[in-house]
């Protein structure tokens, strides 16, 4: 009786105890309920002030980009504004230079009036002998001196050349060349440089000129056209490959490379095919009558091995040739412009041609490259495919050799 009140008393006690437990559970899921609701509540709140926060920031990067865009106008009229500023002054300078000298006209008048007021006989003498020299000085420009001048020559580079200068209006620059030979136009500064076409009548009559020290004829450009005119400059080959620079013989020694190449392969492929596929023809021929597949295989791969090289050689070389022509020919390019931007900063733009003139000559690398690798590129792919051709049939005859069901070699080569 007493151990069935203890166990009941347990089973109850148990009983209250798990009731217990469930009622602290059900507390706890429902504790966990209202914290996860609070949770999602948070994040859907962080959420939407993140959403806030992105709006915002994109709406203050889109008034900084029009804040530097304004600035950058800014900048601009600033820049408009001291140019204007700056012309203004030299203006302004040139006005009070004009200012100054008319000042002292005024008082070279002043002072000449008093002399005649004065004296009017001196005032005579003065004004004759003003006279004769500025008589003298018209002469003396009228006339024909020659002189050693710095001027540039029609490729931009600076020399050293008499100079023939007839008056004021026409100056010939009298070099051993045509790049130092012709009319001088201004490039300003007291800077020269020969442009247009040299008459070639004059030629003789200037080396008569200079022979003789006098001048009886020399034609005369009144209107300038002939100083503007494009100089007509014939070059034979081996001259425009001197004016291209050092880079243009290994370009032309790649090319002759190329051209030697090129007729082995044509060679080879064309004329010598005839006997190379009589003896692929022969040696697979031989291959059927083999017993045994690995032997009859070996043989062919053998005979195939010693056929497909001679037909493959030379090919990757043309197309070395191919890519390294036009590589050199842009690093003869480079090479030249970098040696007429040394001679611009030394000796200053003054005019386009000045520019140009070198790198016209620069470019002279790039041209000799592509007249190298073009051809090379275009025979290249024709050798490719007539090289693809013969291996073609000389799969075909290897096939027709590998078993004995199947066609001859010489037919599989008359089919291909």
């Amino acid at each position: 009786m007493t151990i069935r009140t203890l166990l009941l008393a347990a089973q109850i006690l148990f009983a209250a105890t798990l009731a217990a437990d469930d009622a602290i559970l059900e507390s706890a899921r429902a504790k966990r309920a209202g914290a996860e609701r609070d949770l999602a509540t948070f994040r859907s709140q962080r959420i939407e002030e993140e959403k806030q926060l992105n709006q915002q920031i994109n709406a203050l990067y889109g008034k900084l980009a029009v804040a530097r865009n304004e600035h950058a106008a800014t900048d601009e009229k600033l820049r408009t504004l001291q140019a204007d500023v700056d012309r203004a002054r030299r203006e302004r300078s040139t006005v009070i230079q004009k200012a100054t000298a008319l000042e002292r006209a005024l008082s070279a008048c002043a002072g000449i009036a008093l002399a005649v007021t004065d004296d009017a006989a001196a005032f005579k003498s003065d004004i004759l002998s003003g006279v004769d020299a500025r008589l003298d000085h018209v002469k003396r420009s009228c006339s024909s001196r020659m002189t050693a001048e710095h001027v540039f020559g029609r490729t931009g580079a600076s020399i050293n050349v008499p100079v023939l200068h007839i008056g004021e209006a026409y100056h010939l620059a009298c070099g051993a060349t045509d790049d130092t030979r012709g009319l001088l136009v201004s490039l300003g500064d007291g800077k020269w440089q020969v442009s247009g076409e040299f008459p070639r009548e004059a030629h003789g009559m200037l080396a008569a000129a200079m022979a003789s020290d006098k001048i009886d004829a020399l034609p005369f450009d009144i209107s300038g056209s002939l100083a503007r005119r494009p100089a007509a400059k014939e070059q034979s080959f081996w001259e425009w490959i001197e004016t291209g620079g050092f880079f243009c013989w290994p370009i032309l020694a790649l090319g002759v490379l190329g051209l030697l190449l090129c007729i082995e392969r044509a060679t080879t492929l064309v004329t010598r095919w005839p006997a190379i596929r009589t003896y692929a023809e022969q040696a697979l021929a031989g291959c059927s009558t083999i017993a045994g597949a690995e032997a009859r295989e070996s043989k062919i791969e053998s005979v195939l091995l010693a056929v497909e090289p001679r037909l493959e050689r030379s090919m990757t070389l043309i197309a070395a040739v191919a890519a390294i022509a036009p590589l050199l020919g842009l690093l003869g390019t480079v090479t030249g412009m970098i040696t007429t931007f040394d001679v611009i900063s030394v000796e200053g733009t003054g005019d386009a041609r000045n520019l140009s003139g070198g790198i016209s000559v620069a470019l002279i690398t790039t041209q000799l490259g592509l007249m190298v690798a073009i051809p090379m590129v275009l025979l290249h792919a024709a050798f490719r495919r007539l090289v693809e051709r013969r291996e073609a049939t000389l799969e075909a005859m290897a096939e027709a050799a590998r078993g004995p069901s199947a066609q001859s070699p010489q037919e599989a080569s008359a089919h291909a």
